[in-house]
């Protein structure tokens, strides 16, 4: 009796890598979510300080390709510095193996715009400030004769992204702001910083005194 010979059958093995990375860490700031070799999207925030970072990625296995941004890394190895610009910043960690799979990390970095709100020069055109400009100070008066109606005020940001205004018009830094009117007495002129984060700002402020006319002194001599 000849044995009866089984049907040939076919086994198909699916295996699944657990993750691409064992490893991602950069120099500053913490991920968020924590690394997880399955996780692909983290994002990072930084303050304005940071201008740049690096990534650190591990492969699962010495056969990975890596790189951050184009560049090719070293699995375990720190990339090139990565400059951050005010803002999202896009870093792609892409790991490619032997087949041609790749793996896409994405990490979005947020760096926060400066919070400097201050001012590192004031100046009028006619009088002289008192008491003398000093970044932190932020109340100021000065006397002008009565021949003069109008001045500009110059105002100079300490951190060159801030924004100014000048009575609520807007003046570019070192330049100066458009005539402002003097009535005969006290004036006031209004300065606003506004710094590059959107959310810090400083009010500086100057009196200015408008003196009388001659005519109205004669008229009545305890008027300045």
């Amino acid at each position: 009796m000849v044995g009866r010979q089984s049907p040939a059958r076919s086994y198909t093995i699916t295996v699944t890598r657990a993750g691409f990375l064992s490893g991602l860490a950069i120099s500053n700031g913490v991920f968020n979510p924590g690394f997880a070799a399955t996780t692909t999207c983290y994002t990072d925030s930084l303050p304005d300080s940071v201008g740049s970072l690096t990534v650190t990625p591990t492969a699962t296995d010495s056969s990975l390709t890596v790189n951050v941004n184009g560049a090719t890394v070293a699995s375990g190895a720190t990339s090139d510095p990565i400059s951050l610009s005010t803002g999202a910043n896009a870093i792609d960690v892409v790991v490619t193996d032997q087949d041609g799979v790749a793996q896409t990390y994405a990490v979005t970095v947020t760096r926060a715009g400066a919070n400097d709100a201050y001012l590192g020069g004031l100046a009028i055109s006619g009088g002289a400030l008192a008491p003398d400009f000093a970044s932190g100070t932020t109340s100021y008066t000065a006397s002008v004769s009565n021949s003069v109606d109008s001045l500009t005020v110059t105002p100079t940001a300490n951190e060159s992204h801030a924004g100014i205004t000048v009575n609520g018009t807007a003046v570019t830094s070192g330049s100066a702001s458009q005539a402002i009117p003097l009535s005969v007495g006290s004036n006031a002129v209004s300065i606003q910083v506004y710094a590059q984060d959107g959310v810090t700002c400083q009010s500086y402020i100057i009196t200015v005194t408008r003196g009388t006319s001659a005519a109205a002194r004669a008229i009545h001599p305890g008027y300045a």
